[in-house]
């Protein structure tokens, strides 16, 4: 069965979901950015969902001409690209033809709350990086204030106010990550603290340099002959 249609035939019954989308996408740029962006790039074939950038572009209270769509004209390492490719849509095949021949690590596994998640291997990831894609936000799991309570004893009431919440506690590895996080931030921003810690890690490699363990082994396995009890005697 065929049917022929005009293109607002089509787009007005979806519009609201389209309107939906934008919103959507606009929360969380500006959850990610921390404010509104001054522009914004639209990527893949989705960038080409009607009305999007106009929309988008409304929500967020841009300027006309804020949001654009990213054409993929020129990919470094790729030549003599066909004009079928320089389009939106094959914006998302391209990446991953361009990360795959870099012949790198491609997905790291990676455990949070003892659920496994997958994260793409582009860039230097963080625990942020984790935690984001398994749809949690720190700032929600700040403790709130408990409820107060009234008591009445004897004909006396008494009020017992709440305590206050406590932070959430962030682990990597079974170990509280805030020690591992604090201490690299320390050696990237204080460079007499990263001296002293570098000096103190070449002393400890010194100690296994392989003169000093074959010696140690060599005694470990004299000894241990000496004890043995030799055949015949």
């Amino acid at each position: 069965m065929h049917y022929k249609l005009k293109p607002k035939d089509i787009i007005e019954p979806i519009l609201p979901n389209i309107e939906k989308l934008a919103e959507a996408i606009a929360k969380q740029i500006i959850d990610l950015n921390g404010s509104e962006p001054q522009a914004v790039l639209l990527v893949g074939g989705g960038a080409l969902t009607p009305r999007l950038s106009d929309i988008l572009t409304e929500v967020l209270k841009l300027p006309k001409g804020r949001v654009a769509v990213r054409h993929p004209e020129k990919i470094e390492g790729v030549s003599e690209l066909p004009d079928e490719l320089k389009l939106p849509d094959a914006v998302t095949p391209l990446g991953i033809l361009k990360i795959a021949s870099l012949n790198t690590l491609h997905f790291l596994t990676v455990y949070v709350n003892d659920i496994e998640y997958r994260l793409f291997n582009f860039r230097d990831l963080t625990v942020s990086d984790a935690l984001l894609n398994a749809g949690i936000q720190l700032k929600k799991f700040n403790g709130k204030p408990g409820l107060g309570i009234m008591v009445t004893v004897e004909g006396q009431s008494k009020f017992f106010p709440g305590t206050m919440g406590t932070l959430a506690k962030l682990t990597m590895n079974g170990e509280e990550a805030a020690p591992w996080v604090n201490a690299i931030i320390r050696l990237w921003d204080d460079g007499e603290y990263y001296k002293e810690m570098q000096k103190k890690g070449w002393e400890q490699a010194k100690k296994w340099n392989c003169d000093k363990v074959a010696n140690m082994y060599e005694t470990f396995l004299t000894n241990l002959c000496e004890g043995v009890p030799q055949k015949g005697a």
